[in-house]
């Protein structure tokens, strides 16, 4: 009959344990996976901030386009785009142009653009700036 306690209480303690250990893995987890979440939104954050500080002023001699970096973060174009008289849209992605606060930087254009078409160029946070505006 001693025995049988022993037994009893020795699963016991065995059964005890592993459902310590799975409880402490379980907070592991749960402690490791906010980490991440946590990490997604500062990373998140930051992007919205940046592209909030992202300004461009942009014009163009028809031939390229000159963008000045007036925003407070440093810029880099994509794309340039141009929309023709009847409202269409032609988008073209060139190399990465890197725009440093304050810095004026020529962008190349693929074509010439005539005096009824509008300029822009597409930044790597999706913003869009237009001549004149």
């Amino acid at each position: 009959m001693m025995d049988d306690r022993r037994g009893a209480a020795a699963i016991g303690v065995i059964v005890l344990g592993l459902a310590l250990s799975i409880a402490l893995y379980a907070i592991g987890l749960m402690i490791n996976e906010y980490g991440r979440y946590s990490y997604a939104v500062k990373v998140t954050n930051e992007t919205i901030a940046q592209r909030a500080g992202e300004r461009l002023d942009v014009s163009t001699d028809g031939t390229g386009i000159t963008a000045v970096n007036v925003g407070s973060v440093p810029s880099v174009v994509v794309g340039t785009l141009i929309r023709k008289s009847d409202g269409e849209l032609e988008c073209t992605r060139i190399e990465p142009v890197g725009v440093s606060v304050l810095e004026n930087r020529r962008i190349p254009i693929p074509r010439g653009v005539s005096e009824d078409e509008i300029v822009g160029i597409l930044t790597v946070f999706g913003n869009t700036f237009w001549e004149g505006g």
